[in-house]
């Protein structure tokens, strides 16, 4: 198994069986061993305990973002709050992601490559 997949793996765990949603998760939250596989997640004891009805809108929010499927990214986000006129920026957000790239059909089209475009798409600067 891959570092992604383990990485996928351990988040499903924490929000379809803890049923948690950790508040502030970046890729400093997460070590990988260098003597043997492992991946580690750096506790810090943040979470939010996550009602069925929110858990249930989360994951048709993420299943409709990762599908790429415009109608249900507006339907979900607006469960959240986002209204007509934000549910693109709500999506963005979570994303990290222009609302173009939200909605490509590829399949790679949420992936950061790290190249000069996604720096640009999110505009990062890098201090000289």
């Amino acid at each position: 198994m891959d570092d992604l997949s383990k990485v996928g793996k351990l988040l499903c765990l924490y929000l379809l069986i803890i049923f948690f949603l950790k508040n502030y998760l970046t890729p400093f939250c997460i070590c990988v061993g260098r003597r043997k596989p492992q991946l580690v997640l750096l506790d810090h004891g943040l979470y939010k305990q996550l009602d069925i009805s929110m858990r249930t809108n989360y994951a048709a929010l993420w299943k409709a973002l990762v599908l790429a499927d415009a109608k249900g990214i507006k339907e979900n986000c607006m469960k959240f709050g986002a209204g007509e006129d934000l549910y693109a920026l709500f999506a963005g957000i979570l994303t990290m992601r222009p609302w173009n790239r939200v909605i490509d059909p590829a399949v790679d089209h949420l992936a950061i490559q790290g190249n000069a475009s996604d720096h640009s798409e999110l505009q990062v600067t890098h201090p000289s």
